[in-house]
């Protein structure tokens, strides 16, 4: 626990505790009995005590906690059962497992349905990275290029969307299809032939030499180029899709990102959604 003092935290050990670390100012990081802390709270010499429950992972109940399980069904209360057939649930995310238990179809094929990881080696087209446009490529590749080092993707698909295990750790759309795009974090480098080639067919002036590198950086332009192909696979497979967001930005509209809060109100609608994990 958290506590304040006036004594330098005599009070504390003379019930039991100890003064894991002492900050200054009379606040200190404390490790009581639990079955001390009543009596803790009644010293004079005690200001304030603060402390909150350990996190746990509850994607085993979540569904249930928000009432999920209810919109899955059809009761009379809702006009259908909503359980994200129909729809595509997309993540803008980092490291994604495809061959995760929860992403899988009950025939064991995938329900990932289109993905692009552009920090992949790219594949000979004039895209960056490689664009996955089948569940059968998708489960082949088995994961995302950033997997070694990142798993937050498939937290959140799951979290989304996973039909989960044996009954658990079922998502809030089990029943999605799914999709998504690698945001990178960290720096790639390089360039393909062919985007070379397009390049210095269109600019004589200023060609590409040989050893040529672009550097991709995670930013709101390339989160909006992402995002803006996602819902574009989405409107060629003619399904509504949500998007979810991970990347922890705040933004206002008192700031002068015109151009990124236009793109805001013309990329979502109806069939276009957009949301941020908190």
């Amino acid at each position: 626990i958290l506590v304040k003092d006036t004594d330098n935290g005599a009070t504390v050990r003379n019930k039991g505790g100890v003064i894991w670390q002492d900050f200054g100012n009379g606040i200190s990081a404390v490790i009581m009995p639990m079955d001390s802390l009543g009596a803790l709270e009644q010293c004079p010499a005690i200001i304030r005590m603060e402390a909150n429950e350990p996190p746990k992972l509850m994607n085993d109940t979540t569904a249930m906690i928000v009432g999920a399980d209810n919109a899955w069904k059809a009761d009379g209360l809702l006009p259908q059962a909503f359980t994200g057939k129909g729809v595509i649930a997309a993540a803008v995310d980092i490291g994604f497992d495809f061959t995760n238990p929860a992403f899988r179809n009950e025939d064991g094929t995938s329900r990932f349905v289109w993905f692009w990881d552009p920090l992949a080696p790219a594949d000979g087209t004039d895209e960056m990275g490689v664009v996955y446009s089948s569940p059968e490529s998708i489960l082949e590749t088995e994961c995302s290029s950033d997997a070694e080092i990142q798993n937050h993707g498939t937290y959140v698909i799951g979290s989304m969307a996973g039909n989960g295990l044996d009954g658990l750790f079922v998502g809030m759309a089990p029943q999605a299809d799914l999709a998504g795009v690698v945001l990178p974090l960290e720096e790639w480098e390089g360039i393909d032939d062919d985007f070379r080639n397009i390049y210095n067919a269109n600019n004589p002036e200023s060609v590409l030499p040989d050893e040529c590198w672009i550097q991709l950086y995670h930013s709101d332009c390339t989160q909006f180029v992402e995002i803006y192909r996602l819902f574009k696979y989405a409107d060629s497979v003619n399904k509504p899709c949500v998007i979810n967001s991970s990347t922890g930005v705040t933004s206002f509209f008192d700031n002068d990102y015109s151009l990124l809060n236009a793109l805001f109100s013309d990329l979502t609608g109806p069939g276009h959604i957009i949301v941020a994990s908190a």
